[in-house]
């Protein structure tokens, strides 16, 4: 019986020391496998750092380019209004003189309206949006898609602003 159990136990621990290797050689595979995406992760994150060092570099590039660009007409501009307003200050005092008998003349025509002329009536005219009559269909008790058929518009619209105004 000790027999037994002496080659029972020289068993276990065969099929022990073999799950220990097995264990083992899986542990350096995935130690291995470790370094592996280690290394490409730091092969990606240069990668990254470069291609954003040189979207950087474009972007700062581009807005020179636009700020160069949008300033050169800015000065064409700004040179063409000097000019216009030095021209301007030129015929000033010719156009002074003219609105000047202009305002002479207009203050020799002008006449005072008589209290017996008729004045016309004015009627302020009001016009009902939308959302009023669809708000006021609705308070009468009409239906989505009547108002809708009333009014000419979707049944969509209508919903919308009946929620808005709940």
């Amino acid at each position: 019986m000790t027999v037994a159990f002496i080659v029972l136990s020289f068993f276990v621990h065969i099929v022990t020391i073999g799950f220990l290797v097995v264990i083992s050689k899986k542990q350096k595979a995935l130690q291995k496998e470790r370094g592996n995406l280690m290394n490409v992760r730091e092969d990606v994150k240069g990668l990254l750092e470069t291609y954003t060092n040189e979207v950087k570099r474009e972007n700062e590039a581009l807005k020179q380019s636009l700020q160069t660009q949008t300033s050169a007409p800015r000065i064409y501009e700004l040179q063409q209004q000097t000019q216009q307003a030095a021209e301007e200050s030129d015929k000033r005092p010719e156009q002074q003189e003219r609105t000047d008998k202009r305002e002479n003349i207009r203050e020799n025509n002008f006449s005072i309206p008589n209290k017996n002329e008729d004045i016309e009536d004015t009627e302020d005219t009001y016009e009902v949006s939308f959302k009023a009559k669809v708000l006021s269909l609705a308070n009468q008790g009409y239906e989505k898609g009547e108002i809708a058929k009333q009014l000419n518009m979707g049944k969509g619209e209508v919903e919308l602003l009946l929620k808005f105004y709940q």
